[in-house]
């Protein structure tokens, strides 16, 4: 009797515990399928802050090049070197504000492109 309890008992068993895993399966399949919109909605803030970035960076260098301008008409006359100095700094300050936002571009395209195609 104890091995018809046991047969038994072992034909109980599998059913049972495909029924508690069962609900562990769904809520994981529900997590999955959550991951990529979550994924998608990290990568949509990011281009947001991008964007928001290359407007910044845009002002800013609008702001250097209207110092620039203001200096280089300035320029006539005995050569100031400390207007020098100045006008050397912009132009570095300038393409370096040139090169992020470049890189930020491309940044942007990129992502852009990952949230069109659902890539990661």
């Amino acid at each position: 009797m104890s091995s018809i309890a046991i047969a038994s008992g072992v034909c109980y068993a599998e059913p049972m515990k495909q029924r508690r895993q069962q609900p562990h399966s769904q809520l994981r399949g529900r997590v999955e399928r959550r991951k990529p919109a979550q994924r998608q909605q990290a990568q949509w803030d990011e281009l947001k802050n991008i964007h928001a970035l290359l407007h910044e960076l845009a002002w800013e260098i609008e702001e250097v090049q209207q110092r620039l301008e203001t200096l280089l008409a300035q320029r006539e006359g005995p050569t100031d070197i400390l207007v020098e100095r100045e006008i050397n700094e912009l132009h570095r300050r300038h393409a370096l504000l040139e090169d992020q936002m470049l890189h930020q571009m491309v940044r942007a395209d990129e992502l852009a492109s990952q949230i069109e195609h659902g890539s990661p």
